[in-house]
């Protein structure tokens, strides 16, 4: 008899509630007397059609997994709650719980095959003012993905939440990824979205507006005027100076967004602005009637991107100029991409 009874009492644990939640019932006893609580009431619920009340109780239930420490475990009841009711509208959340905490684990790659499960099999929802799938996107463009994915990633994002992300920004990534790829064309479309939204901040990168504007200048006209070799350059640069001659000093100047200005502009200009003296203009005429001393190395501020040239002695208010040059970002053509340009003068000594 006790053998049978032994027996019954197993079947019930195996097949009942306590035995059909009890791996997941962890942590301090007021948290396990909690979890029975929610367990039971889950339960209660476990027909099909109480969706809501059923949300409730699994958001508590997962909470209390994974501020207990016990992430495998809420990860397990999560995706086996999904597995064993498919037609749960908020199954896509759930997955989104999931993929959170592997996020947070630093196991990316789990993290983004949920991510990525939840936008193509599971319905779009709205919670905590946001959208599933609108989360999901902007997860899946930062976490490593292919630039081709990347692309349609971005152009889902632009397509089907225009109104609650930064369009600029996603212009702007999106038209990189297409560089990444080498599809120029769609480069240069996506850069001019960008530029219609000069109010964009982009991290890391200040000067973001003025450099988009300078790369559209130079994917619309191939730039003939670089020079591989900077030193190249600016021994041209600096034989043109010193033999007054106009015609080869304009030969090397940028055609495309070359700017004059003080350092006090730099500094405090708008940066989707660029200021255009009349000094280019009659560049000549000033070397003509100038005895400009050209310092023998570029100045010390230079780096592999930037290079400053040091002139003195102008006949003008501002006797110092620092011719600048700067390498080139043109991915269509890899004899001319790396190079570098005279890009622009600065009046006076530096700030």
């Amino acid at each position: 008899m006790r053998y049978i009874f032994f027996v019954i009492c197993l079947l019930f644990l195996l097949t009942g509630c306590a035995s059909q939640y009890s791996y997941f019932v962890i942590g301090s006893p007021d948290e396990q007397n909690q979890l029975r609580e929610y367990f039971s009431l889950l339960n209660t619920y476990k027909k099909d059609g109480y969706y809501q009340e059923r949300f409730v109780i699994i958001n508590q239930i997962s909470n209390l997994l994974y501020n207990s420490l016990h992430r495998q475990k809420q990860i397990l009841f999560l995706t086996t709650y999904v597995q064993n009711h498919p037609k749960d509208v908020y199954n896509g959340y759930y997955l989104a719980l999931v993929a959170h905490t592997y996020e947070l684990m630093g196991a990316i790659p789990f993290a983004r095959y949920y991510y990525k499960k939840i936008f193509y099999n599971y319905q779009d929802l709205s919670f905590k003012d946001t959208y599933l799938h609108l989360l999901c996107l902007q997860k899946l463009v930062k976490m490593g993905a292919k630039p081709e994915e990347k692309i349609e990633y971005y152009k889902d994002l632009i397509a089907g939440y225009s109104n609650h992300i930064d369009l600029g920004e996603a212009y702007f990534f999106l038209a990189r990824t297409y560089e990444e790829v080498g599809e120029w064309d769609q480069a240069l479309l996506s850069y001019q979205q960008f530029l219609k939204y000069p109010d964009t901040k982009i991290a890391g990168i200040p000067n973001a507006y003025h450099e988009v504007m300078a790369k559209v200048e130079l994917y619309k006209a191939p730039p003939t005027w670089v020079v591989s070799d900077l030193n190249q350059l600016v021994a041209k640069i600096r034989d043109a100076i010193k033999t007054k001659n106009v015609a080869e000093l304009y030969a090397y100047r940028a055609k495309t967004n070359f700017f004059a200005m003080t350092w006090e502009q730099k500094k405090y200009v708008r940066q989707e602005q660029f200021i255009r003296s009349t000094i280019v203009d009659y560049l000549g005429n000033f070397l003509y009637k100038s005895h400009v001393i050209v310092a023998d190395k570029l100045d010390v501020d230079s780096n592999s991107q930037e290079a400053y040239l040091l002139t003195k002695n102008w006949e003008y208010d501002k006797r110092t100029w620092y011719f600048y040059f700067r390498r080139v970002n043109y991915g269509p053509d890899p004899e001319i991409n790396g190079g570098w340009e005279w890009a622009g003068i600065f009046f006076g000594e530096k700030l």
